[in-house]
């Protein structure tokens, strides 16, 4: 599905697959079929998924389809050739006692295994049973059974001809039985698998709409509309129709409000469509909102990247020029944190960072804050934890991590030294945001900042906070060093212990 990362859609088709397998050997045909049926289209080469699936379907045709995908993507399967060859002597066996599929009539059962798992599955396979030979008295009583037929038609013919009133009033009893509901619900529902095999989603759910005029409360009918507008939507979305997508994901909500996947896709999609018109339209901010949730959720969908990187420096610029100089701050710094190259948005974040800063006339020394103020940051070597403090009261809680065993940080009583909103460690080629000096190590400075972003945009250390991972810094989560960056000041004490 290339609407959604690979890493999702593979997470999402495991998790899929592991419920389908748990719910066929617990029994659960149904529920394993709904499962695995997921998995075959969101990954149609799923060799696993057409295996298990050829295992709870009930019809031998579907199950020698299923095992024919898996010998087309594997043709040494051993279990898909071993279930292939006792499905088609099944097949054999079936069409040579003469069953067939009628129409109106309900389809004899090929769920053979008495809820247990099938042969090419859970067990050993059984050789297929050869076809019962028909005994030579058999075929003479069948000759003998045509012939009555023959002589009672050819007397139903006569008296048809001889006695045409009295024959009509016996013709109600020999006329085809209407079907009843439950008959032609079946058969619909055949009609409807054939379209939903040929992805024909418009014809899928015309039988759909037959079947709930028939019987509106149908166990079926609601699992098939959810799933013919979700996968029809999704076939959308894949194609780049977001727009056309979105009313498939709403009405796919509408039949199972609490589907995990409809819901994903709905507000993935609807939030995109709603930022790109705010970003079409110059509504920077409302951009930001939108875009925001959809980058959050995946930073792969289609060109949320960009679009929100260009929201952010626009909005930041719009800000700039308006005066409202802190939140121009803020939005700079959020467009380097997803284009941390962006020159454009280095040199505004660094004029602006000018204008809040300007420099004095003369050198002086840099005032401490004053005791009463009572701000101190606390890092706990053992426990991997900053804590924030104004007084006795403790504001901020957050996992660290701190230096590695080869360059640890150093305990001891320290103050914040200086402040730079994205700092660059030469020696690593590494973006510090959100820098906060504490002291030197030779003639390098160790700080407190966010996690650090290499030359190629990847976040260093993402994932192993809580560890002592660093080459002696104090590292945060980008929201914990945003939040610590605005609100220490030069000079906060800053204590390091075990």
């Amino acid at each position: 599905m290339p609407v959604q990362s690979e890493a999702i859609t593979q997470a999402l088709v495991q998790e899929l697959l592991a419920k389908g397998i748990a719910a066929a050997r617990a029994g659960q045909r149904k529920s394993a079929r709904r499962y695995l049926s997921q998995v075959i289209t969101l990954d149609p080469t799923n060799e696993k998924g057409w295996l298990w699936l050829s295992g709870v379907v009930d019809d031998y045709p579907l199950m020698l389809s299923c095992l024919n995908r898996v010998l087309a993507l594997n043709p040494h399967n051993p279990r898909a050739q071993a279930g292939a060859k006792w499905v088609r002597a099944r097949i054999a066996i079936q069409a040579h006692t003469g069953l067939r599929w009628v129409r109106g009539r309900p389809r004899p059962a090929a769920d053979v295994f008495a809820g247990k798992l099938p042969p090419w599955i859970g067990e050993q396979l059984p050789a297929p049973a050869a076809p019962a030979k028909r005994p030579a008295r058999s075929r003479r009583w069948s000759w003998v059974a045509l012939l009555i037929a023959l002589m009672a038609l050819l007397i139903f013919l006569i008296l048809t001809t001889t006695y045409p009133a009295e024959a009509a009033a016996w013709l109600p009893f020999l006329a085809t039985p209407t079907p009843t509901i439950g008959q032609r619900t079946t058969a619909l529902f055949a009609e409807f698998e054939k379209a939903w095999e040929a992805r024909d989603w418009e014809g899928a759910l015309g039988y759909l709409a037959e079947i709930e005029s028939l019987d509106a409360d149908h166990p079926k009918l609601r699992e098939g509309q959810w799933a013919t507008h979700l996968f029809w939507g999704q076939g959308l979305a894949a194609e780049g129709y977001l727009d056309e997508a979105l009313p498939h994901f709403e009405l796919a909500l509408q039949f199972m409000p609490d589907e995990p996947i409809a819901h994903w896709e709905q507000t993935i999609t609807a939030h995109y469509l709603a930022g790109e018109e705010c970003h079409g339209a110059g509504d920077w901010a409302g951009a930001v909102e939108h875009l925001s949730v959809v980058y959050g959720m995946d930073r792969d969908f289609h060109d949320v990247q960009p679009m929100l990187a260009d929201a952010y420096y626009q909005l930041a610029r719009q800000l700039h020029e308006a005066g409202q100089l802190q939140e121009a701050q803020l939005a700079y710094e959020r467009t380097l944190e997803i284009v941390p190259d962006d020159a454009q948005a280095q040199d505004g974040l660094a004029e602006v960072v000018a204008l809040l800063t300007p420099p004095t006339p003369t050198p002086t020394p840099t005032p401490l804050p004053s005791a009463q103020s009572g701000k101190r940051i606390e890092v706990n070597l053992t426990e991997q934890h900053l804590y924030v403090w104004e007084g006795d009261q403790l504001i901020y809680d957050w996992v660290c991590s701190t230096g590695g065993y080869g360059s640890p940080t150093v305990p001891g009583n320290y103050r914040v030294l200086d402040k730079i909103p994205n700092a660059y460690a030469s020696t690593w080629d590494l973006q510090m945001p959100y820098w906060l000096g504490i002291y030197y190590a030779g003639n390098l400075e160790n700080g407190i900042h966010a996690l650090p972003i290499l030359s190629n945009g990847q976040r260093l250390w993402e994932g192993y906070l809580g560890q002592r991972v660093s080459y002696g810094c104090v590292i945060l989560s980008t929201e914990a060093a945003r939040t610590l960056y605005h609100w220490a000041e030069i000079g906060t004490p800053v204590i390091i212990h075990y």
